[in-house]
């Protein structure tokens, strides 16, 4: 692991750190860059792009267990819990959105990222994920007005769904 990080210029323990169990590789590990989350962020990515190689392919990395074998290691960026919570809750609404609205008014995209619903270019709903197992709901209601949903309907089959109550908020742009 250590030629990898410094093919990026890093060093551990200048650079950056490996947590997990007792420090040592276990099922369970990430390196965490040191520094403001938006220079930290930075180092990750090219980190990750240096895995990248110029034939396309993806380079291997080994690190040597408490056995003193090798064990390949899997890497991929880590998400945050909201923003998994932000995700699933956008596609399973999607779906949701989609059977309930008539094709014929437009087509709906999803911003899974943010958790935002677009109908023809407008935003047309947010769902924002909450610490305690819950969710809000955003409305635009100008938006909304213009399709055949029920606001109503949605959250009450977005709640049997999910199995999380749903606090419907108005979204006012």
């Amino acid at each position: 692991m250590v030629p990898w990080l410094a093919r990026g210029g890093f060093r551990l323990g200048e650079h950056c750190e490996v947590l997990g169990s007792d420090a040592r590789l276990a099922y369970s590990w990430s390196i965490a860059f040191y520094g403001e989350p938006v220079v930290a962020a930075r180092k990750c990515r090219k980190t990750l792009s240096n895995m990248k190689l110029a034939s396309g392919g993806w380079d291997q990395i080994f690190a040597n267990t408490p056995l003193n074998r090798e064990s390949q290691l899997y890497i991929s960026p880590n998400k945050n819990k909201k923003r998994e919570a932000t995700q699933v809750l956008t596609k399973r609404l999607h779906a949701l959105i989609e059977s309930k609205l008539d094709p014929e008014l437009g087509p709906l995209h999803a911003l899974k990222p943010e958790g935002v619903f677009v109908f023809y270019w407008r935003p047309l709903c947010k769902v924002v994920p909450k610490a305690d197992q819950t969710f809000d709901l955003y409305w635009n209601s100008p938006v909304l007005a213009s399709t055949s949903l029920d606001k109503e309907d949605i959250i009450a089959s977005m709640e049997n769904r999910v199995s999380i109550r749903a606090g419907a908020v108005l979204w006012s742009l």
